[in-house]
């Protein structure tokens, strides 16, 4: 008998071969990713690199057009014309297309402008024809350096967008982006170029420094100025020496300066220099200063003298002292004195407050000052004793006390005046008492200090009602009651 055999397949199942698909294509899609990200990188980078050679190019060559100008001008927030020298044998001047300066004749110009429309830094060169410098960019800006204050150093407030005067150097801002701009300073170099035969071209620094060309120019010239006030021999009138301290000289710049100095007696400087010593220097009017030194100006006291002494807080001074150089110092301790005691320091304490037991106290707040607090103490302010309740007395109709009424004593005339006298008794001042009445079938009534006057009603055997009543607010209440009966 045969038996059957079974054949078993090899290979993946269906789930293996999708889930091998699912790795794959994840891998797949995470390289993309990565190759995606470096290829912007790299783009961006290339773009940042080309950016900054642009700015590089650019910045140098205005720096290089600034510092072998001879002058700016139509200067503007957006272009500005360099004018070189009309004479500059000796030099290798070029323009921003790289064209020959020096052969020319005249006075030659590359105008540098920020083409609005097409975003483009551009340069028209010496013959007028016009190159781009820097594309691709948001906006250009030019400042223009101006020593307004004529001390021969120019600061950042000083570069301005309209320029009135000489024009020293300037700062240029190149925006290419929001995150990508670019600012520099050029300077020029104040280049004095002499059309005499015989000095051809001298170059002269801030500091009076002459430096000669390369090239003979027909002698004469044997010495520097080294910026202290000396002098060169050289043709003309040219005398290159610093403006030295204010002497007669030139101003370091190839230009003759005349000085000015401040009148005799004007304050030059005043400084508290040490313990109370306080120096004045005043111009002597030729340039000189003298100095005088006294020890008694309410700027420079002596140190340790107090300027200020507050209580700031818990009974601690603050005390400012002066530190004998025009400054001060400041020290925090503990007072230990009476206008400056530690919070809640009993500063006084008043008298008992009549009829309580109650006085009060003044106490410190800490900050030299006082808040008033009522305190009570039954030991110290105790409550007078109570008084006896004040008595009435009074003789007339004494017996009539009763109601109905029937003793013939006790009978009153209608529309007859009559006085109820009576007596008060009390301990304390009267002036304390309250007395009131109260009145039944009365008429007419006036109320004194020691008896009721009264006028009964008119109609016949009728009940009158009296009753007076005295108040002690400290002791209590007493009433005085009489009853009567009208009658003809």
């Amino acid at each position: 008998m045969k038996k059957n055999k079974t054949i078993k397949q090899k290979g993946f199942t269906l789930v293996e071969l999708m889930v091998s698909l699912l790795i794959g294509l994840v891998i797949t899609i995470g390289i993309f990713n990565v190759f995606a990200t470096n290829q912007i990188t790299f783009r961006e980078k290339t773009k940042f690199d080309n950016a900054q050679d642009g700015f590089r190019y650019t910045s140098q060559s205005i720096n290089r057009l600034v510092q072998f100008s001879q002058s700016i001008s139509s200067a503007s927030s957006n272009s500005m014309t360099i004018e070189f020298p009309a004479s500059a044998s000796g030099f290798d001047l070029k323009d921003c297309a790289n064209n020959d300066a020096t052969s020319a004749t005249g006075t030659r110009k590359n105008t540098i402008f920020f083409d609005t429309t097409n975003k483009i830094l551009k340069c028209t060169d010496v013959n007028g024809s016009t190159h781009t410098l820097l594309s691709g960019i948001e906006s250009v800006s030019f400042l223009y350096a101006v020593d307004s204050d004529s001390n021969k150093i120019v600061t950042d407030s000083e570069y301005v967008a309209s320029p009135t005067g000489d024009i020293l150097g300037t700062k240029t801002t190149i925006t290419m982006n929001s995150t990508l701009s670019q600012t520099f300073k050029s300077t020029i170099r104040e280049r004095l170029f002499a059309l005499s035969s015989t000095m051809t071209a001298k170059e002269w620094l801030y500091d009076g420094t002459v430096t000669e060309p390369p090239v003979d120019i027909g002698g004469g010239i044997t010495d520097t100025a080294n910026g202290d006030g000396t002098t060169v021999t050289s043709p003309g009138d040219l005398t290159p020496a610093k403006n030295n301290n204010g002497n007669n000289g030139n101003n370091g710049k190839g230009k003759t300066t005349t000085p000015t100095y401040p009148a005799a007696g004007t304050i030059l400087s005043q400084t508290c220099t040490y313990n109370g010593q306080y120096v004045t220097k005043t111009a002597d009017g030729s340039g000189g200063e003298t100095t005088t030194t006294v020890t008694d100006n309410p700027d420079c006291t002596v140190e340790g003298t107090i300027i200020n002494k507050t209580c700031v807080f818990d009974g601690q001074f603050e005390t400012v002292a002066s530190d004998g150089k025009g400054g001060t110092t400041t020290n925090t301790a503990d007072a230990n004195d009476a206008t400056c005691q530690k919070s809640g320091t009993v500063l006084s304490s008043s008298s008992c407050i009549s009829g309580t037991n109650t006085y009060t106290q003044t106490i410190a707040d800490g900050k030299g000052g006082s808040t008033n607090k009522t305190v009570t103490d039954a030991v110290k302010c105790p409550l007078p004793p109570p008084n006896a309740a004040p008595t009435i007395t009074s003789s007339s109709y004494s017996s009539c006390t009763n109601n109905p009424v029937t003793a013939s004593a006790c009978q009153i005339k209608k529309d007859t005046e009559t006085f109820i006298n009576f007596t008060v008794n009390d301990a304390e001042t009267p002036s304390n008492l309250t007395i009131t009445t109260s009145l039944l079938n009365v008429q007419e009534s006036t109320l004194n200090t020691n008896s009721l006057k009264i006028k009964v009603a008119k109609t016949n055997n009728q009940t009158v009602t009296i009753k007076i009543t005295v108040t002690d607010p400290s002791d209590g209440t007493v009433t005085l009651t009489r009853y009567l009966k009208t009658t003809n």
